[in-house]
């Protein structure tokens, strides 16, 4: 085996298990929940174990149920509108969520039941 071979399949073999390692940190599903407020919006943000999000998307599902039933998914990326006018974007994927409402055409009302949600939220993926 020539020097350049050794040094190509160390090389390789080192990529791979790197590779390896970042796929099994990521499958751990690190937490990490973010709520960001400003004057115009509001932002709740959450990174987590993929096998919580049924979890999480059943609590949607229950939670939006009486607001004309929206089927949230795994993978789901809309802007959601309620009965009582509130809106928000909602997006969804493997074990990340963010909600996401503009102060501006929301009422005071409509952004505390949005960060109750997020709480709500927040409890599912700590337990």
């Amino acid at each position: 085996m020539t020097k350049n071979n050794i040094i190509l399949t160390i090389t390789l073999l080192s990529l791979s298990i790197g590779l390896l390692y970042f796929l099994t940190k990521k499958s751990e599903g690190k937490t990490e929940i973010y709520v960001k407020e400003t004057k115009k919006t509001y932002s709740f943000g959450a990174s987590f174990n993929p096998t919580k999000m049924p979890r999480i998307t059943s609590y949607l599902n229950n939670y939006l149920a009486s607001e004309g039933g929206f089927n949230i998914s795994q993978n789901f990326d809309e802007e959601i509108v309620l009965k009582d006018k509130t809106t928000f974007q909602l997006e969804t994927s493997a074990g990340e969520i963010t909600i996401t409402a503009d102060k501006r055409n929301n009422a005071v009302l409509s952004i505390e039941r949005i960060r109750k949600m997020g709480l709500e939220i927040k409890d599912l993926i700590a337990q």
